[in-house]
């Protein structure tokens, strides 16, 4: 018998197969760790979605996303409504996509009003080696 560490929220007709047909141990989660996990699992599949190139590929992990958004949306107690109502003011401030700008890399100085953000982010935002004449 071979025993493999799952550990991590499934959809509920997996979860019901696995409980019925294996020997799965599970929990049923409060809603902070439900809430917890549904973030977990966003990240899980925007990896997932990546690495794909084919557009019904594409288009199944956008829905599997669109799932878990859902879901979280739900467990927060929440609506869509509420949600594009924020999406809205988000664009407002600070625009869509719709340019598709992408930004190669910035140049501040000292007295920029970013600076700090940049440098208290090094892992997101590496500085780059000033370049020696």
């Amino acid at each position: 018998m071979h025993q493999f560490k799952v550990a991590k929220l499934v959809r509920d007709k997996i979860a019901q197969n696995m409980i019925a047909n294996e020997n799965a141990s599970y929990q049923v989660l409060n809603d902070k760790n439900f809430i917890h996990q549904l973030k977990k699992k966003i990240l899980e599949e925007a990896k997932e979605l990546v690495p794909v190139k084919d557009k019904e590929k594409m288009i199944k992990e956008i829905a599997d996303l669109q799932e878990i958004i859902n879901a979280l949306i739900k467990a927060l107690k929440s609506s869509k409504k509420e949600v594009k109502a924020k999406q809205r003011e988000e664009n407002k401030k600070s625009g869509s996509f719709k340019k598709r700008l992408y930004i190669e890399k910035i140049e501040l100085d000292n007295k920029h009003p970013w600076l700090d953000y940049y440098l208290s982010h090094p892992k997101k935002y590496p500085k780059i080696k000033e370049k020696s004449n």
